[in-house]
């Protein structure tokens, strides 16, 4: 059962839930969702060479009808992007409304994009681990601040040379 959300209603999916599936995604995919053929920008969906869909850490949570092309470019927090977290079950309508700065899980969807689009995949398990640890409270809530930093830190943290 879901636990409260960040915005204290109860309908959606915990923090830590939201963590966790974005976690396993990226760990299994194993690869950064980037055009091959182009710009070498992150995208919330592209497809790789051998045809398989690849998403980053919020493109793996927006439902397949909510998805729309001109999502690609806009950072979580956009309206647009909002609307699609929004219809896709995973981002309180409360929070689609204020700035990503003021809602806990906006922070936490950005602070996972960081790690998708600038930490080298070999690190992503212990980063997320990092981040989980440090930021995920016990009751599965997200605190703390949030951002690149986070990230960073987290892998400045870990052994020279570690490998996921």
């Amino acid at each position: 059962m879901s636990e409260t959300t960040t915005s204290g209603a109860t309908p959606g999916p915990s923090d830590r839930e939201v963590f966790e599936r974005v976690r396993t995604h990226l760990l299994r995919q194993g690869r950064r969702a980037r055009t091959f053929h182009g710009d070498g920008n992150c995208r919330y969906r592209t497809w790789a060479e051998d045809g398989s869909v690849l998403m980053c850490a919020a493109g793996c949570l927006i439902a397949e009808a909510a998805y729309d092309e001109s999502l690609e470019g806009r950072n979580v927090g956009n309206p647009d992007v909002n609307r699609a977290l929004v219809e896709s079950g995973v981002l309180d309508p409360a929070e689609a409304s204020v700035t990503a700065e003021r809602s806990p899980r906006l922070r936490m969807l950005r602070a996972l994009q960081e790690v998708h689009d600038r930490i080298e995949v070999s690190r992503w398990e212990s980063v997320l681990a990092g981040l989980a640890g440090r930021l995920l409270t016990p009751g599965g809530s997200w605190t703390g601040r949030l951002g690149a930093e986070d990230a960073y830190e987290v892998d400045a943290d870990a052994p020279a040379g570690a490998s996921a």
